[in-house]
């Protein structure tokens, strides 16, 4: 069994970028997403996949029993956390994806967003049964403080997650593998790791299969790392729906510590 301070690691995929007008760009990462699949599988290590609304029924169908275990969740819209976010239109839109995927054949509960967070309609997202969402702040600090933290840098990490209303789940601050690069991201493992916290690591295969070789290089060394901490029970391999579905058992009488830590 794994030792009472084992560390988590989530990775999550984007596939398919959600604007119109690069559904095209999207269609030419399907071989990319194939390949992806086959190596994620190969490895055991199941992934949470965040699906845009162009991508291949084929594909989904083969994810869906791979034996890993993999999570299908929506990418969302690049509208969907604008200002000019109506609510009705947010409802709808929400609905419709949420019904192309139980027609696909699986049901979400985890929202991605590629960029920015959600400020409003949570209660929607928790009425079209999700659970989680995945959100990406400017965490960037300015002045004294990033001076200061220029002269003592800390370890990369990923951030709790934090409980919004409703049984809703916020999991911000993941490591973009191809923005940020696999130094952080293998850090944040490591940190995961010795520390007994999580690490949630971000691949969009739109960026990936701009980067050609190099780009593979860097996600084979992440599972390779991934791969080998889990196997000295120093890491658990872990989709977001897991992750929720761990917070949700231990969330009573576990909010003076971290809940991805268990009690000594």
């Amino acid at each position: 069994m794994p030792p009472a301070q084992c560390g988590v690691c989530v990775i999550s995929v984007d596939l398919g970028n959600s604007d119109a007008g690069r559904v095209a760009a999207g269609r030419q990462t399907a071989p990319l997403a194939a390949e992806t699949l086959a190596r994620l599988n190969e490895a055991g290590w199941a992934a949470t996949w965040s699906l845009g609304p162009a991508v291949d029924p084929a594909w989904i169908e083969t994810a869906r029993h791979a034996g890993a275990g993999h999570e299908l969740a929506i990418l969302s819209n690049l509208d969907w956390y604008s200002v000019d976010n109506h609510r009705g239109c947010f409802s709808q839109q929400l609905s419709d994806r949420l019904q192309a995927a139980q027609a696909a054949g699986y049901s979400p509960t985890t929202l991605a967003l590629p960029a920015g967070h959600l400020a409003e309609h949570l209660d929607l997202l928790v009425k079209h049964g999700i659970s989680a969402v995945r959100t990406t702040r400017n965490s960037e600090s300015h002045g004294w403080r990033n001076w200061r933290r220029w002269l003592r840098p800390s370890r990369p990490r990923s951030e709790q997650p934090q409980s919004l209303r409703w049984g809703l789940w916020e999991f911000d601050g993941s490591l973009s593998l191809v923005r940020q690069g696999l130094r952080r991201a293998s850090q944040a493992l490591s940190t995961a790791a010795a520390e007994g916290g999580l690490a949630h690591v971000v691949v969009s295969l739109d960026q990936l299969a701009g980067q050609g070789a190099a780009g593979w290089k860097q996600f084979d060394r992440l599972v390779a790392q991934a791969t080998g901490l889990r196997e000295r029970q120093s890491i658990q391999a872990q989709t977001i729906a897991g992750v929720v579905a761990s917070l949700s058992r231990t969330r009573h009488g576990a909010a003076a510590r971290s809940i991805l830590r268990p009690a000594a």
